[in-house]
């Protein structure tokens, strides 16, 4: 069976026919139907998931119904046809992305009456034939707390193209830095926890369950979709991310991510709450504000007033300039004048384009006694 990366699982989707069923295996949690929605979007298809897992094969079939025909000797009769359903009938008319999710989590009647559409694209039972350009993906979870079927048959599995996904960090982390597409403003994965996991190896392993994990039912492990709901959770209106020190902030990742991951992650965060850079001041100022709460001091200010002081010697770009500006208007008058003169000496580019924004509050720090306190008078 072939082990592919992300970026070769949709490149090997667009160049098989669509006539060849596609089994995907991989980790719960690894991002498999995620993915299926990615190549519809990269196809342009819609994109219609079947959770195989819950339906019975009436969902499949559809509802029977009673249909009059003729018989050869002129005698009429009834038989049973069923309705079609509406995951199928789209498939029929249009070429969509199938995905038959968690394929070996269904019961075995359902597996039954699914086979005809994986191995023949068609139902007779309901009158479907699936449109040419129609794609099945089917999903397997893998694990030995899942079932082996028919699926698995050896002269069945040589009917379709088999391989099992094998996401890499990086991948993730790419997806990661993509704007969320719930929720306006945000990514998928805030930036700071982005950077715990690919910080080296205690961010790395935190990222998801070793393969030989054992996992008994009142464990928890953490997994790329658990990291997902948990960056949801924690970035939402409690804003709970800049709040490790707070007991909920703990059970809400343990929660998610087990036990082992969450400490780690909390002893990472209440560090990384007290440290700031250049960089992240000058791409989200508020948000540094409001990260650093009651430990944004006079010392703090200082601290930032020396970062900035080697960085500005560089062209800023116009989202830098805004957030320069507001972090100066917010700053102690002291350090405002201390970053005012850091820009002063080391670009008059910067110079230029800050001074209109800030001459305001120049001018009112120049007539306070700001000025004498500074320069030792």
């Amino acid at each position: 069976m072939s082990e592919v990366t992300i970026k070769e699982f949709i490149e090997a989707v667009e160049t098989l026919p669509p006539s060849i069923t596609i089994k995907c295996t991989g980790r719960s949690g690894i991002g498999k139907t995620d993915v299926c929605r990615q190549i519809g979007k990269k196809m342009n298809k819609p994109v219609v998931i079947c959770h195989m897992a819950q339906y019975t094969e009436a969902d499949i079939l559809g509802l029977p119904f009673k249909v009059e025909v003729c018989r050869p000797d002129g005698t009429r009769d009834f038989i049973t046809k069923f309705a079609r359903p509406d995951m199928l009938y789209k498939a029929m008319v249009e070429p969509v992305i199938l995905v038959l999710d968690e394929l070996n989590r269904a019961k075995a009647e359902t597996l039954q009456v699914t086979f005809p559409l994986l191995l023949e694209r068609r139902l007779e039972s309901n009158d479907t034939t699936l449109h040419a350009e129609t794609r099945i993906i089917a999903l397997e979870n893998v694990g030995a707390e899942y079932a082996v079927t028919m699926f698995d048959d050896r002269a069945y599995a040589d009917r379709f193209w088999t391989c099992k996904l094998n996401p890499t960090i990086d991948e993730w982390l790419d997806w990661g830095s993509w704007p969320d597409a719930t929720r306006l403003g945000k990514q998928n994965i805030d930036q700071i926890i982005r950077t715990f996991i690919a910080g080296g190896s205690a961010g790395n392993s935190c990222l998801e369950a070793p393969d030989d994990a054992s996992i008994g039912s009142d464990e928890k492990f953490p997994s790329r979709r658990a990291w997902k709901r948990l960056n949801d959770t924690l970035t939402g209106k409690t804003d709970l991310l800049n709040k490790p020190e707070e007991g909920l902030f703990f059970k809400i990742c343990s929660g998610f991510i087990g036990t082992a991951a969450s400490v780690t992650f909390k002893t990472y965060m209440q560090d990384a709450t007290k440290r700031v850079s250049a960089e992240e001041c000058l791409v989200n100022w508020k948000k540094v504000k409001d990260r650093l709460g009651d430990r944004l001091d006079q010392n703090k200010y200082i601290e930032i007033a020396l970062l900035l002081h080697e960085y500005v010697s560089q062209t800023l770009s116009d989202r830098q300039v805004v957030q320069l500006v507001k972090l100066m208007q917010d700053s102690p008058p002291e350090i405002f004048l201390k970053i005012y003169e850091s820009i002063s000496r080391q670009n008059g580019v910067n110079l230029k384009v800050v001074h209109p924004h800030v001459k305001l509050r120049l001018v009112e720090v120049a007539n306070s006694d700001v000025i004498q306190k500074v320069s030792g008078g």
